[in-house]
């Protein structure tokens, strides 16, 4: 086993690969740009080098800054983690250059694993279905279109060089493939380098599945089951499981040894993952393989007990798989929510800033991967996932029930979040039932994502606000909260996942004791008590419910049995505290988010529609068209292409329109 290990990338990934290696004592160095000074990574590592300005290209994409930092530091091995240069094979050449051992698989797998056009046809080679598409040594855009009648639509295009959703386009009809294809190869060339782009037919409502794989030096190859990712947006996952729903022993089986078949043609080493597309026949396709750790592999841990990153670290010391396939046993489900600093009600525009609450939830069955803790900064520059929720059960119905009380519990201010979103997909009854797939997530409306809260939750926190623990017989709490409004009711204000809940609490005319208050369009009238201990006790309708309440700072937390809850009270809106909007009115369309100008799609003096889109800005590594709520004419344009941006900054001026211009990404 190695002595040392430096980590080549940041956040949650980061701290995961550091957790294993403390573990197995190995010594773990840390890289970092400007804005990542004080980054939980660079915190728990041994050791800290920094490595750039915080651009991509700067630090963390900066292959000669990480070789020469590993250099430095004198490690053994390098981890790269996932995303960044992880699936680059300059990576895995520079370090054998250098000496230094790299965790993945070698150059020559990874080349011809992360070439969609060329993994496409090694598992073609292997007799494993492939979806009709047109590959080939980067066909320019007019050949695209050409052949694209012969395939058929919808259909997709990928980025023949990457993944991770970007330079993927789906593409209902021939109208829209120019523009789409013009989009996806400025964003293959931006983000990998390599503008060449394939077609595939697309399957409407499949499903993502995807195999793990691990393969040593010494030919032995093990699957270790497969996970469900069909919830996804932007073709980036958001919920994955362990094991997939509704898959069949021999469906299982044939899918399993496809990928071992793939990754043993490969010549692949090391951990991997092979995605397949499953239609709504139950036929399969190969998609693509991962030559690298995935953001999931912790579903795979929990349902297998093995860690992936310590047998990452033996294969590439160079020792053969310590199991074989009879050796791999899964045991129960196993579910992950990633939890992304964006607002899904905002077309998942990204949010940055400082964390000013951080509190994941605990309990038996529940793992946090977290990249982030308290005050510390979300940087525009980067990724939007803050952290990863992942749960286990003896079963599905166990562990979705345990996940969803997990995702209740979770608190984070100071960013927006999709916590809300999670809620809602984990209640949606497709969900439920093991039967979502890749549309699930797409045919949900802004308003089913927003956040929810229980009516008792509501209740229970009005309660332990008007009362007080140890008041002397009679006090009266009306008096003791000062002012009341006109009437004799109570406004009270809580905010919980980025959402605002407001009630008014009033008391029964005649009952000292009897509360009456509506929340979502339900009459609520209950007795309370507040005893020592911050335990409240409510009884409503002849049932009776006991919560723990404790307050941290202005944050009410609420506990009952399993079950908790962090609401916030902030000031009334009349104190007035408002949040930024993108716009400032009439003839400004801003920014609604920190970002780079890719694209400006207008000139001066261009008359434009409402709804118009007139600015490509590019935010936490995802491009986000920014459009015109009203009609006008573009009196003047503000920004420039390559110009970094502050949320609010404004970007084009117009005159003619009338209203607020929202900013939409």
């Amino acid at each position: 086993m190695f002595k040392s290990v430096l980590v080549a990338n940041r956040g949650e990934i980061a701290v995961r690969i550091m957790r294993t290696c403390r573990e197995l004592g190995v010594r773990t160095v840390a890289v970092y740009s400007d804005v990542d000074r004080d980054a939980l990574h660079v915190r728990r590592a041994d050791e800290a080098v920094h490595i750039g300005p915080a651009a991509l290209a700067e630090s963390y994409l900066n292959l000669a800054s990480v070789i020469d930092a590993a250099r430095r530091a004198g490690v053994e091995a390098l981890h790269p983690g996932y995303g960044f240069l992880s699936e680059n094979p300059a990576l895995p050449e520079a370090c054998e250059a250098a000496g230094i051992a790299f965790v993945g698989p070698p150059s020559a797998a990874m080349r011809l694993m992360g070439d969609k056009s060329a993994s496409r046809t090694l598992a073609a080679k292997c007799g494993v279905p492939v979806l009709p598409g047109v590959t080939g040594d980067g066909p320019d855009d007019a050949t695209l279109v050409k052949r694209a009648s012969e395939i058929g639509f919808p259909l997709m295009i990928k980025a023949a060089a990457g993944g991770g959703g970007r330079g993927m386009r789906l593409v209902p009809s021939a109208e829209g493939l120019p523009d789409a294809l013009e989009s996806a190869r400025r964003e293959a060339s931006a983000v990998f380098g390599d503008g060449r782009l394939l077609l595939e037919r697309a399957v409407v409502g499949g499903r993502h599945i995807e195999v793990q794989v691990l393969a040593d030096a010494c030919g032995n190859v093990v699957h270790l089951g497969e996970r469900e990712c069909s919830i996804q947006r932007r073709y980036q996952k958001v919920i994955e499981e362990s094991p997939a729903p509704g898959m069949t022993p021999d469906l299982r089986k044939r899918m399993a040894l496809a990928a071992t078949d793939v990754a043993r043609a490969g010549g692949y080493v090391n951990a991997g993952t092979v995605e397949f597309l499953l239609d709504r026949d139950g036929a399969f396709h190969f998609l693509e393989m991962n030559a690298r750790l995935q953001v999931e592999h912790g579903v795979t841990e929990l349902v297998t007990g093995l860690d992936l990153v310590a047998l990452q670290l033996r294969i590439a010391a160079g020792e053969r798989l310590p199991i074989t396939q009879d050796d791999v046993r899964l045991s129960g489900h196993a579910i992950e929510c990633r939890i992304y600093a964006e607002d899904p009600t905002r077309a998942y525009a990204p949010s940055s800033g400082r964390i000013t609450y951080f509190l994941p939830p605990e309990g038996s069955g529940v793992r946090n991967d977290v990249g982030v803790a308290d005050r510390m900064e979300v940087p525009a520059e980067y990724d939007p996932l803050l952290a990863k929720l992942l749960v286990h059960g003896a079963s599905r119905e166990e562990a979705l029930a345990r996940c969803r009380r997990a995702v209740d519990a979770y608190a984070v201010e100071g960013v927006k979040t999709n916590l809300g979103l999670l809620q809602a997909v984990l209640a949606a009854p497709e969900f439920a039932a093991g039967e979502a797939d890749l549309t699930t997530l797409e045919s949900m409306s802004s308003e089913d994502l927003v956040p929810s809260l229980p009516d008792d939750v509501l209740v229970a926190a009005a309660a332990a606000d008007v009362l007080r623990a140890g008041d002397p017989a009679g006090a009266d709490p009306w008096v003791a909260l000062g002012a009341w409004r006109a009437g004799g009711r109570r406004p009270l204000e809580y905010t919980y996942h980025g959402g605002t809940f407001e009630l008014e609490l009033e008391r029964v005319v005649g009952r000292s004791d009897v509360w009456r208050t509506k929340i979502n369009g339900h009459d609520h009238e209950f007795t309370a008590t507040v005893g020592d201990g911050g335990v409240v006790v409510i009884t409503e309708a002849g049932s009776q419910s006991q919560w723990t309440v404790t307050r941290d700072g202005p944050r009410l937390i609420l506990a009952m049995e399993e079950r908790r809850y962090v609401l916030g009270r902030p000031a009334r809106l009349s104190s007035g505290f408002a949040m930024p909007t993108a716009a400032a009115g009439a003839g400004a369309l801003r920014a609604p988010m920190p970002g780079v100008v890719v694209r400006i799609l207008v000139a001066e003096g261009e008359r434009v529609a409402a709804r118009q889109p007139l600015v490509l800005l590019e935010a936490m590594k995802m491009e986000h068209i920014i459009e015109s709520s009203v009609a006008g004419v573009v009196r003047k344009i503000v920004c420039r292409v390559g110009a970094k941006v502050a949320e609010g900054d404004v970007l084009i001026e117009l005159e003619g329109g009338e209203g607020r211009d929202d900013a939409a990404p």
